[in-house]
């Protein structure tokens, strides 16, 4: 039994608050502009607002994952058990602009693992440790899923 843990950026999540922010700002002052709230009011609401959010939304996009290995499944702690009979191939588009791939499943399922870029200026990003560890994982997920299907087409 294996074990990997990663902390993944979430691109839905970050679009989904991008579009958020500004709706909920846009609903702060429209309610407010309709209770006759002073402007200076308004925007120390908004400002304030839109920091807190901002804030909850960088911790939110951030989602922990954790594979375990098992001798016939994986186990996710965002995509569930995943059989290794289920799993069809490993694709890597070319134009994921971070290291991750997709993990295509029988019934056109997917799922999706990227993990961003280390970059010492930015805390928002993962560690080299973290990324070498992604990479094996990715190996270890390659080799155990050839190795169920060769056990299946060999019987």
């Amino acid at each position: 039994m294996r074990t990997f843990e990663f902390v993944l950026p979430d691109n839905r999540r970050a679009i989904t608050g991008a579009i958020m922010i500004p709706v909920l700002l846009f609903i702060t002052i429209l309610s407010g502009k309709m209770m006759d709230i002073p402007i200076n009011w308004l925007l120390g609401v908004g400002i304030t607002e839109f920091l807190v959010l901002a804030v909850i939304l960088i911790k939110w996009m951030w989602r922990k994952e954790r594979l375990v290995f098992y001798p016939d499944y994986l186990e996710s702690a965002l995509y569930g058990k995943i059989p290794y009979k289920n799993m069809i191939e490993i694709e890597s588009p070319w134009y994921l602009l971070y290291p991750g791939f997709t993990l295509r499943l029988i019934g056109k399922r997917s799922c999706h693992w990227v993990i961003s870029h280390p970059r010492p200026s930015k805390p928002l990003s993962n560690t080299q440790d973290e990324v070498d560890a992604f990479n094996h994982f990715k190996e270890i997920l390659k080799k155990n899923m050839d190795d169920s299907h060769s056990k299946i087409s060999a019987k």
